[in-house]
């Protein structure tokens, strides 16, 4: 059971994993606040495709659609620990995007950046 420790009301308080023991520290409800965190959220990009999917011998495409990025377009790798794989930057006028990244049999989740915004997906490898 997820509780705030000692029914802590500090802000920021790390959650624990305890037996269930039905004090209110164990039935809580996450609220929204009403000022956001961040100032803006990135925008997601559309017309994107990343193929084929599983990938075979760690390479893939992506695809950006028919129209060229305003800017450079940067893929990153990570593996489901966090940890950055593979990272290239792309030109502008680049609309395939051949990602070598010579990955293992695994899931990964990768990540395409523009100024327009940006978009991850996962992606399995055979």
């Amino acid at each position: 059971m997820v509780e705030v420790p000692n029914c802590s009301t500090t802000p920021g308080q790390q959650l624990g994993l305890w037996y269930y023991n039905g004090f209110g520290c164990q039935r809580w409800t996450p609220t929204l606040l009403s000022s956001p965190l961040a100032a803006a959220t990135p925008a997601s990009l559309r017309n994107v495709t990343i193929y084929p999917v599983p990938a075979t011998a760690g390479s893939f495409t992506v695809e950006l659609g028919s129209t060229p990025a305003a800017g450079a377009t940067t893929i990153e790798v990570f593996n489901l620990q966090g940890q950055s794989l593979y990272r290239r930057q792309f030109g502008t006028q680049q609309t395939t995007l051949a990602v070598e990244a010579k990955l293992g049999a695994g899931i990964y989740l990768v990540q395409v950046r523009q100024a327009a915004g940006t978009l991850t997906q996962k992606v399995s490898v055979l």
